[in-house]
């Protein structure tokens, strides 16, 4: 397994990972020490690897 620590404070966010992949930069920033640019292009990465494998761009949550 890589390391996909925080490069800013070394820790590792989780909170948006699905088995792994969530984390679209390996040795990118935790979500506390991202800009928007970062965010954005981690949003449009996982758009895009989503449509790849043939799901929506965006999960949806039952009510």
């Amino acid at each position: 397994m890589s390391d996909r620590s925080c490069s800013t404070c070394s820790s590792y966010d989780d909170g948006e990972c699905m088995n792994g992949i969530g984390n679209v930069t390996p040795n990118g920033v935790c979500n506390q020490h991202k800009t928007r640019e970062e965010e954005r292009k981690d949003g449009e990465a996982l758009v895009r690897f989503r449509e790849s494998i043939g799901l929506p761009p965006q999960m949806r949550y039952r009510d």
